[in-house]
């Protein structure tokens, strides 16, 4: 017969076996409690956004980021994980919103700024789902958290289907990400580029037939010049305007800006030959130069800016089609109401292979016909003697009538140079010339 176990055994062991329970649900919840930790610090918190939702309606956030007030100590490394929540808009720096609004009203979008869920202050142009603009900004508490968003929403968009270029943008880390339908047409372009603890971009959405989606850079070099006026700090490197000849809308009627302002560029003294030109037309809201205080007179201009150049001296109303005219210049393409309205009145006819190419540099033939166009004036009765501008040349009669009307002159050698790219100092020279 089996002898039973005297109670004292009997509960030594059954305290045992209650302490190696014990023992191990403590170490199963030490074990959870430290998985949890981990994935809390490298997964992206669920009120987030993905770039899966904003390719799909730019009412809908985008990769995580914390907008917060800028300090000297956000380029340190924070202690512990990266934080990368949304905090509340209030905490912005303050520059952010007259910038954006700046921006809407500059290429002719709403003005309204809003807040969306995933921290970033914006502002849209919203056509329908396939035809959308939006520019935005987000702030970090850190720049290590300005990195780990800006590398991560890469990524997201990598797995949206885009593909990713990385870049640099006037001294900043940047990246072009793309998006094709299934025949290869490209839809939607993004722009973005990280700026300390900022991270900022736009992005624009053309899914039409027959359409593809404006550079957003051109809006983009908008942005960063209209926030470093605003406070933004300046990017190492020299401030871009992407268009120089950028002024904000008038409040009321497109009456030209009285003259008698103040006008001082660091690259044009009193005694440069075309000052008095360049004062006009700055003073008469046509023109403008760079946020470094310089007017660059030398550089060459492209002829989406010579578009919107001639509509503002011209002080038209601006139009704003709903079909655009040139298959490159799209309804979210930064001069799309200038070139349409310069269209519309017959001053710009684009190529034949329906393109307007805005971003090519515009030569000193084309800017004689779209000169002579936009003034309306008839054909030269007298003719100058131009070794490169014949008869047969097809700008020999826009050229006549431009010099005809002392806008224009031939260069010491009895020649034009038709060919030649147009500086801002001729295009102010001659645009101030033809408004007297």
């Amino acid at each position: 017969m089996r002898s039973t176990p005297p109670a004292s055994h009997q509960h030594t062991t059954q305290t045992a076996r209650r302490s190696l329970y014990a023992t191990a649900w403590a170490a199963a919840f030490l074990a959870f409690v430290a998985c949890w930790v981990v994935f809390a610090a490298v997964v992206t918190p669920s009120g987030s956004a993905s770039a899966h939702d904003l390719g799909k309606n730019p009412n809908s956030g985008g990769p995580t980021g914390t907008p917060v007030r800028d300090a000297p100590e956000k380029a340190k490394t924070p202690d512990g994980p990266v934080n990368m929540t949304p905090v509340r808009e209030q905490n912005f720096e303050g520059w952010e919103r007259p910038a954006l609004r700046d921006l809407a009203q500059v290429v002719a979008w709403p003005t309204s700024v809003t807040y969306d869920n995933a921290g970033r202050l914006r502002v849209q142009n919203w056509v329908s789902d396939d035809n959308w603009a939006v520019a935005h900004i987000r702030g970090f508490d850190y720049q290590a958290g300005a990195s780990a968003a800006f590398l991560a929403e890469q990524e997201d968009a990598r797995l949206a289907g885009f593909s990713i270029t990385r870049e640099t943008f006037y001294s900043y880390p940047a990246y072009v990400s793309l998006l094709t339908d299934n025949a290869g047409t490209s839809i939607e372009k993004r722009f973005r580029w990280q700026a300390g603890t900022w991270i900022l971009g736009v992005d624009i959405r053309d899914a039409t037939a027959g359409h593809t989606p404006g550079d957003p850079r051109l809006t983009a070099e908008e942005l960063l010049t209209l926030a470093v006026n605003r406070g933004m700090p300046a990017p190492p490197s020299q401030v871009p305007t992407a268009n120089p000849t950028w002024v904000l809308p008038p409040a009321s009627s497109p009456t030209p800006t009285a003259r008698g302002c103040t006008f001082s560029m660091h690259d044009v003294p009193t005694n440069y030959w075309a000052y008095s030109h360049i004062a006009r037309l700055v003073c008469d809201g046509v023109i403008s130069g760079y946020s470094d205080g310089t007017f660059r007179p030398e550089n060459s201009t492209t002829r989406g800016q010579l578009a919107k150049m001639l509509v503002l001296s011209q002080h038209w109303p601006l139009v704003s089609p709903a079909t655009a005219q040139f298959r490159d210049v799209g309804l979210q393409h930064a001069f799309y109401l200038y070139i349409e309205t310069a269209a519309a009145h017959g001053v710009i006819s684009g190529y034949s292979d329906g393109t307007f190419r805005p971003d090519v540099f515009v030569t000193r033939a084309q800017v004689a016909k779209m000169l002579v166009l936009a003034r309306n004036w008839a054909p030269a009765t007298t003719f100058a003697n131009l070794c490169d501008v014949n008869v047969g040349h097809w700008a020999y009669s826009y050229v006549q009538t431009a010099i005809q009307h002392g806008v224009f002159s031939g260069y010491g050698d009895s020649c034009f140079r038709p060919n030649m790219e147009a500086t801002r100092a001729q295009l102010t020279k001659v645009l101030s010339l033809s408004s007297r």
